[in-house]
Order: C-alpha cells, then structure tokens, then sequence
C-alpha cells in the first residue's frame, strides 16, 4: 500500500509540475505581448542646416526593456533616401545613446528634408521618429549683391 500511495504522489509531482511550467510558459508570453516597443527618447541631426558635402551627424538616445535589435535612419534627399545603420555608442542595448554621419548630397537650396529614424526591439516592435533639417544655401546673381544687401550673419555663397 505505501508503495502504491508513493507512486500517486510522485505521478502528482510531474503533473504539478507540468502545471507549473505552463503557467510559467503562458506568463512569460503575456509579459512578451505587453511589452512596449523601443523608446526613443531624444534624437537630433548636427547641424540642422547642412549643404551638399558636409556631414550630419544623428544621435539618438533609446531603451527598450529586452533590448534594442536594429536602429536605422533614413535620410531624404532629392533622388533616392540613403540607409545608415545608426550604431550603438555608450550604454547598453537597454539604454544607450547611437549615433550615425552621413555625407549631405543632392539637395536643393532652402529645401527642408526628413531624417527617419527606426528602432527595433527583439520581438520585432518598431518605434520611428522624423527630424527635419534644411539646405540654407541661397544662391545670388552678382549684379545682386552690393554692400548692404544683407543684415549681419553667416552667408555661404557658392
């Protein structure tokens, strides 16, 4: 009789166990579905007017409670928006600050233009965020430009 009672008891211990790793199973993927996407929680190009041949540079601060897989920004231009991946500097996958440069190219003077940036966490969430910036350059006939004709400031005149 003790046997066979020893036996129920242990067949109970593998099916509470069983029980107990389901529940642990179906805990860890509501926790997974709850979780937010990647925070991006400042993000900036410099300078913010830029012309054809200079560098922006992008930095970014982001967390993300499991973790940053990819980060991307997209930067329009007049032809087609060039993809930088955007790299992970100082900190963690968790929180940390990432920065891409980018070489400015086909760009129309005046013009205002978008930089994308993409965050992916590793259950594949995406947090995005724009930052808009501008080509200054304004070009001026010479028969234009005569003392006086502009205010104090900086001026680029190609």
């Amino acid at each position: 009789m003790a046997k066979k009672q020893r036996q129920a008891r242990e067949k109970r211990k593998g099916v509470y166990g069983i029980i107990l790793i389901v529940l642990l199973g179906l805990s860890f993927l509501i926790f997974l579905a709850k979780s937010p996407p990647p925070q991006i929680i400042s993000a900036s190009v410099y300078p913010e007017k830029v012309m054809p041949g200079q560098v922006m540079i992008v930095t970014v601060q982001a967390k993300d409670t499991l973790g940053i897989k990819s980060a991307v920004a997209i930067f329009g231009n007049e032809k087609m928006p060039d993809e930088r991946n955007i790299a992970l500097i100082t900190g963690t996958g968790r929180n940390g600050v990432y920065e891409t440069r980018w070489i400015v190219h086909d760009t129309k003077a005046e013009a205002w233009y978008n930089t994308t940036i993409i965050f992916i966490n590793i259950l594949g969430k995406k947090s995005m965020q724009e930052i808009a910036w501008q080509d200054p350059t304004v070009t001026h006939k010479a028969s234009e430009v005569t003392a006086g004709t502009f205010g104090a400031g900086d001026y680029t005149f190609p």
